[in-house]
């Protein structure tokens, strides 16, 4: 099973490799350079998982990650640093982890204290006088492989071993500003050096425990990629609903992928909410040189992404649709329009319109849901149909018209989660830009829709970049463009 949370993971390390070798490779999605102090080096003979551990002798010996904007978690980040280590002597204090800036003060610190045989968690805060602090309630003992999770969730700090939760302590506002290079096995100057192993290394911008949890009983994954076949039309033959997509694919000199031969390297799963939305962050980290089905906010799409991956399948004859979900099945209903807004902190919105709505009124007074789908059919002949917007109809009315009767729904869900400094990765250039508008209360771009790009990401136009906290969506038979806003005061 995929991680659900790989998107934010800012480090990951193995240690696999062959035995006493030195590299240690960084497979997170945006990896950095790992380099070693001393002679730390992989162990083949004592491992927990995969080919080897890193193996650190107690004088000097340690791995440092190169530091990169991901560990910046300093202002109200919420973060999980996690390993398994095992000792082999235990007389001496040892840095497991840590983030040091080299003036006695850190954000983070996962040590060992000799003197109570006790692994504990521990950092400052930003005025570099007021900590946090934990320890383990049991003691601990050389030759046996503990998991230990450090967790920041908000204002409470967790500290696991093994699953178990071991202490919790508070700590309101921003953590002490360090730009040192992450280290394990002990400070990165070598200094509180580990006498033992590490293995399976993960440092993630997230809060992955927040209660009791049974340790891992595999390696961390990284997607445990697949191999799916391009069929002769270029689409992906399975899986059908895709997360992210990594360089894997022989290329013709034009840019498009050979055809059937060719391979893209596929995650097997994809996670959806119980809303039917996909889970954010949605991951686009890795759409370069590939055809994928990939999923947004508002639904997967095809694209072509070799040199540019925001083209779209515009080109081919594409219909909208929708779906009434009823107490006795789905209806499908025809529609001539609709729009959406998705936002941050504001409910988001959506609504279509049912020309000559006579035949499917009962239908609309039963429906608890409404599902708006976009379909087509590709150059090869195949047909595609993607959910574009799925929302409660909350409300609906009945217009009557020169000639037939409409009916207009409306439904609200939830507001999508505020990024205040999104990962660059995300960053979108704006494209098919109609108008710009500044007002008091923000600015507003009118541009081609991007259906990839979402509210929390950063959207990029000439010198202008900020980070979108709405997109209202408007399609019709006839055209389809969209806003992309930004308040100057959240609603």
């Amino acid at each position: 099973m995929a991680d659900t949370h790989f998107a934010s993971v800012a480090l990951l390390l193995h240690c696999n490799g062959s035995d006493a070798s030195t590299t240690f490779t960084d497979t997170s999605p945006t990896p950095t350079s790992v380099s070693v102090g001393g002679n730390a080096q992989v162990d083949t003979a004592d491992k927990v998982f995969g080919t080897g551990s890193a193996l650190f002798d107690g004088t000097g010996d340690y791995l440092a990650a190169a530091y990169a904007s991901d560990f910046a978690i300093g202002t109200a980040i919420d973060f999980t640093v996690e390993f398994w280590v095992k000792l082999n002597a235990a007389g001496a204090n040892v840095i497991l982890a840590q983030q040091a800036s080299g003036t006695g003060t850190y954000p983070w610190q996962v040590w060992f204290e000799a003197s109570s045989s006790k692994f504990g968690f521990r950092g400052f805060a930003s005025n570099g006088s007021t900590t946090y602090a934990m320890q383990q309630t049991g003691t601990s003992t050389t030759g046996v492989w503990y998991h230990l999770a450090a967790v920041r969730d908000g204002t409470t700090f967790r500290f696991f071993v093994d699953g178990v939760a071991n202490g919790t302590a508070t700590l309101a506002g921003n953590l002490f500003s360090s730009t040192a290079n992450p280290s394990f096995g002990a400070s990165n100057n070598g200094v509180a050096s580990l006498n033992g192993w590490m293995d399976d290394i993960r440092f993630t911008r997230v809060a992955r425990y927040t209660a009791g949890f049974t340790p891992p009983s595999a390696e961390f994954d990284d997607f445990g990629f697949t191999d799916a076949r391009l069929s002769d039309g270029g689409l992906p033959s399975a899986p059908s609903i895709l997360a992210a997509v990594r360089i894997d694919v022989r290329l013709l000199d034009g840019g498009l992928p050979m055809a059937p031969a060719s391979v893209v390297r596929l995650p097997p799963t994809a996670y959806i909410s119980d809303s039917g939305l996909p889970l954010a962050p949605t991951l686009r980290a890795w759409h370069q040189f590939a055809i994928a089905q990939i999923e947004s906010v508002l639904g997967p799409e095809l694209i072509n992404c070799f040199h540019d991956f925001r083209p779209l399948v515009h080109n081919y004859p594409v219909r909208y649709t929708m779906d009434l979900v009823t107490p006795s099945g789905n209806v499908r209903v025809p529609i001539s329009s609709w729009q959406a807004t998705i936002q941050t902190e504001s409910d988001c919105y959506a609504g279509c319109v049912i020309p000559k709505c006579a035949d499917w009124l009962e239908y609309v007074y039963e429906a608890t849901e409404f599902i708006v789908y976009r379909r087509g059919t590709t150059l090869a002949g195949d047909t595609f149909e993607h959910q574009m917007v799925r929302a409660p109809l909350t409300s609906f009315q009945v217009d009557q018209g020169p000639t037939n009767h409409t009916a207009s729904l409306q439904g609200y869900f939830d507001a999508l989660a505020v990024a205040e400094d999104p990962h660059e990765r995300y960053d979108t250039e704006l494209s098919g830009v109609r108008s710009v508008s500044n007002y008091n209360s923000g600015l507003r771009m009118r541009t081609a829709i991007d259906w990839l790009l979402q509210p929390a990401q950063r959207a990029l136009y000439g010198e202008t970049d900020f980070v979108v906290s709405y997109m209202n969506f408007y399609v019709n038979g006839a055209d389809e463009y969209c806003d992309v806003g930004r308040r100057e005061t959240e609603v």
